[in-house]
């Protein structure tokens, strides 16, 4: 778990640090395309863009190992180390964010289906089980694509397609029922307990056995389960961005990022892999993580997961 917490710290430090490195260190804007940039390596100024091999198209710079173009370039000319530091701040501002609202609404209603039961809790229970057998990125795809072009009307308000909350929303919304269902299953668990049948024998309201009684008894399933819920909506988000249909320009996650530099795979690897590396980072210290909160919140148990 320390390792988990070392490396997710890490990741998120550098990416929180990246309009300081493209100010103070590389010097550029990472995302205005630079086509006619140039760069002194060795002593030599030459184009960030130079011709390709066949002569044909242009291949960006290498990694220079200086402190503009560290890694070198996209193919538009930016620097492709601080694309990867920015696209890190909207990969886990989205992966957090749709966490925390799905936790939150997840354990709202799995506290209601778990304490009301009856026909409250089976027509729930049958809307989760609906989400739940359809393919979640199957979901979070249709779901992207019929609001790319006209955002979410919200009343008055719309969120436009540009916004990191389209993406957030959809991913936190397909996520709800991998919550909501242990903590039903829990709440009614704790429900038919003997205390809470004390409290409730005592006159106690329907307020205070859900929140005095229930919430925490139920509270540790949501702490299990939030870094596991971060690491797979770092995934849906990198899905959804690597088909164009998640963040959109002059924006970058690390899934748009790797989409960028597939066609420099043969030239300029880095520009595709670095993102790629950065994700399974992520994701193996946030399992590690989950893993040592869940042993120390739960021993000998497992929860089930999102898939």
């Amino acid at each position: 778990m320390l390792a988990g917490l070392v490396v997710l710290a890490l990741v998120v430090a550098l990416s929180l640090a990246a309009p300081l490195y493209a100010h103070w260190i590389a010097h550029t804007d990472a995302f205005a395309p630079n086509p006619n940039g140039t760069i002194v390596v060795h002593g030599q100024r030459v184009s960030v863009l130079q011709p390709g091999a066949t002569g044909l198209g242009e291949t960006p710079i290498g990694p220079t190992w200086t402190s503009r173009y560290l890694l070198g370039a996209d193919g538009q000319g930016r620097d492709a180390f601080a694309r990867v530091l920015y696209g890190g701040r909207i990969s886990l501002t989205i992966g957090f964010l749709a966490a925390g609202i799905t936790c939150l609404i997840a354990l709202a209603l799995g506290l209601a289906m778990g304490f009301f039961r009856g026909w409250f809790d089976a027509i729930l229970a049958r809307v989760l089980d609906l989400v739940w057998a359809f393919p979640v990125y199957l979901l979070a795809i249709a779901l992207a694509s019929a609001t790319l072009a006209h955002g979410i009307p919200l009343g008055p308000l719309t969120i436009d397609s540009s916004s990191i909350l389209l993406p957030t929303l959809i991913i936190a919304l397909v996520s709800i029922p991998y919550v909501a269902r242990p903590v039903r299953a829990e709440a009614m668990a704790v429900r038919s307990s003997e205390f809470v049948e004390a409290a409730t024998a005592s006159g106690a309201s329907t307020w205070r056995l859900i929140v005095g009684e229930l919430l925490p008894n139920v509270l540790d399933v949501v702490l299990v389960l939030a870094p596991f819920i971060v690491a797979s909506n770092i995934i849906y988000e990198s899905t959804l961005s690597y088909l164009s249909i998640g963040v959109q320009p002059p924006q970058a996650s690390w899934g748009s990022l790797v989409s960028d530099g597939q066609d420099l795979l043969y030239t300029r690897p880095l520009v595709s892999i670095l993102p790629g590396v950065m994700i399974v980072l992520t994701l193996m210290a946030l399992y590690l993580v989950g893993d040592g909160v869940r042993d120390a919140l739960k021993p000998g148990q497992r929860e089930e997961l999102p898939r």
